[in-house]
């Protein structure tokens, strides 16, 4: 079967909380899903994140020092969720993170490999924006694949600051609703739709 196919027999409730037998239903199936990819983890999620048909084998286009760690870490994404419009919740902060790694790696081949450059240190920003930066820095397209992976990194940090300061001056735990993480979530996940159809054309 192939991955649209897969993708397709898991109904989407687009924010909508998933029914109690259907997170059943996913939770006795998930291996059976998996397994069913052939280890072709990224290709999945990529698929589902841009909602396209790709028949890409990402293991040539972004080479094996790179697709082992984006793999393991689209399979973390798919333990999660096996659709991104099943996401809901908490559960965005831990498959962000995941997300975030396993597309990173596109970024370094690109960068490094087609383009023959190094990624400029940038002291302002810590390393792995600095990434993100040396593709802003370039213009165009490169901008806005930047833009997009710093405003997911800058999201992704806000779901780690969890203590706030109270008008008495003591630290309690920061309360978010899953209202609010959905918001993220959709911000999110449009984020990275628009940065890999655009990062798709350009990896060789």
């Amino acid at each position: 079967m192939k991955f649209t196919e897969m993708r397709s027999t898991m109904q989407s409730f687009s924010g909508a909380k998933t029914a109690e037998y259907q997170m059943q239903y996913m939770a006795t199936e998930l291996k059976d899903v998996l397994n069913g990819l052939n280890n072709k983890f990224v290709e999945y999620l990529t698929n589902d994140l841009t909602d396209l048909k790709l028949e890409i084998d990402f293991r040539n286009r972004i080479t094996n020092t790179y697709y082992g760690s984006s793999n393991d870490n689209a399979k973390e994404c798919l333990e999660l969720c096996l659709n991104v419009k099943h996401l809901y919740g908490r559960k965005i902060k831990s498959w962000t993170d995941n997300a975030l790694k396993c597309y990173d790696n596109f970024l370094l081949k690109y960068i490094q490999e087609d383009r023959g450059e190094k990624i400029k240190p940038n002291i302002k920003v810590g390393t792995e924006r600095e990434v993100y930066w040396h593709l802003i820095d370039l213009g165009g397209d490169l901008q806005q694949i930047g833009q997009a992976f710093d405003n997911i990194y800058l999201s992704r940090n806000e779901f780690q600051h969890i203590q706030i300061i109270d008008q008495n001056g003591n630290r309690i735990p920061k309360q978010v609703s899953n209202s609010k993480y959905n918001e993220k979530r959709d911000l999110i996940i449009s984020w990275f739709k628009s940065a890999l159809i655009l990062m798709l054309d350009k990896i060789k």
